[in-house]
Parts: C-alpha cells; sequence; structure tokens
C-alpha cells in the first residue's frame, strides 16, 4: 500500500486544443496523438448476415506509443465472440499496426486535425469469425473542432464540440476475401466490402484543465 503512494507521477490530459478538451468515443477515436493504452473497450453489434441475425460482442484494445510529440505508432485488435441462432464463433480479428499524425491544430479557434495510416496483418484474425481477411490499408482523419470562438449571438453554443472520424480498409494484394461489417454510429448494414467509416458525434465540454 505504500509504495504505490510513494511512486507518483503526474499525469496530462491530451486533446486539448486552446480550452477544449476533444474525448474519444466507444466508435471512434479521438484527433488526440499521445501514448495511451485502451484495454479493455467493449462494444455490442447485432446485424443480419447469411439469412440470420448475428449478435457480435467484441473486446477491443489499442496501444499507441509516441516517436515524436506529434507522430505516434499505433496497434489494436479485438476479441469477438459471435452468437449466431445454431451456436457461437469466437477468435480475434484482424490485428493493424500504423501511425497517426497530428497534422493541424488552430488553439485560437479550437481546432485539432489528425491523419492516421494503418496496415491490417493479413490473414491475422481467426477464420470461425470471418477476420481472415487479405492485407489491408487503412487511412484515416480524426477531427474536432470546439465552438468557443463564435460571437456573442451564438453564445449559447460555446460550451459544445464536435469530434469525428472518416477512415477507410481497402484491400491490396492479389488475393480476393469478402471483408465482413464494422460497426457504424451512421451505417451498419452488412456489405460484401468494408464501408468507410463516417463517425461523427456531439459533446459538451468545459474548460481544458492538465490533471
Amino acid at each position: 500500500m505504500i509504495l504505490p503512494m510513494l511512486w507518483t507521477q503526474s499525469a496530462q490530459a491530451h486533446g486539448i486544443a486552446g480550452n477544449r478538451y476533444f474525448a474519444g468515443t466507444m466508435t471512434f477515436d479521438d484527433p488526440a496523438v499521445a501514448d495511451e493504452l485502451i484495454l479493455p473497450n467493449f462494444n455490442y453489434l447485432g446485424y443480419p448476415s447469411q439469412g440470420s441475425d448475428v449478435v457480435e460482442n467484441r473486446i477491443n484494445g489499442a496501444f499507441a506509443r509516441l516517436l515524436t510529440p506529434t507522430l505516434a505508432f499505433t496497434v489494436d485488435s479485438s476479441w469477438v465472440n459471435q452468437s449466431w441462432p445454431t451456436g457461437r464463433t469466437s477468435g480475434f480479428d484482424k490485428t493493424s499496426i500504423g501511425l497517426k499524425y497530428e497534422a493541424y491544430r488552430d488553439n485560437r479557434h479550437e481546432t485539432l486535425v489528425s491523419l492516421g495510416l494503418a496496415w491490417g496483418i493479413g490473414h491475422s484474425g481467426a477464420v470461425a469469425i470471418g477476420a481472415d481477411a487479405p492485407d489491408t490499408i487503412q487511412p484515416g482523419i480524426f477531427f474536432g473542432k470546439g465552438f468557443g470562438d463564435l460571437p456573442d449571438s451564438l453564445s449559447w453554443l460555446r460550451p459544445f464540440a464536435i469530434t469525428g472520424a472518416v477512415v477507410d480498409e481497402v484491400p491490396v494484394g492479389s488475393e480476393v476475401s469478402p471483408l465482413r461489417p464494422i460497426s457504424s454510429p451512421v451505417d451498419s448494414t452488412p456489405s460484401p466490402r468494408r464501408p468507410s467509416r463516417r463517425c461523427i458525434g456531439a459533446s459538451r465540454s468545459s474548460t481544458a484543465r492538465s490533471i
């Protein structure tokens, strides 16, 4: 009990532009570039597939390590359990590694934009859950904009901010294999090819402070 009290380290909030803090969500990442470990992150998805309904429970994990103050190395994967009318299947999803770069920051206007590029490692997922897909390239953009710079006539909007992400997944190589649908707050309809992820959400934010 005493050792943890003696060994302390300050924690710094990330995802801050000016007076705005951009928080990540369970659906998509925030626009910040920082050292972080996200584990576990649980989500649930139900969708039709092969003439029946599937319930998918997913435990996600992600790790990011700064290489420079504006560039991070990332790795993420998931453990998936699928419930079918006739039984269950489970296994690990495809593992992705990549880079995330803070491309634009405007503290005065509470704006933060980052770019990502990841490699989905082919055949790193379980065949049982349909994750034994070929290599993919996953370009993405992550953004956040606070409304604290609005004029007095719109002052009631100043506590709010909008964050979002757009990520595509493009198969590469000579192999052709259909990819499973992904979770998206905009469109979660299964498709033979994974659709682009377009995730937009609004959140209320207060004055940003380091902890």
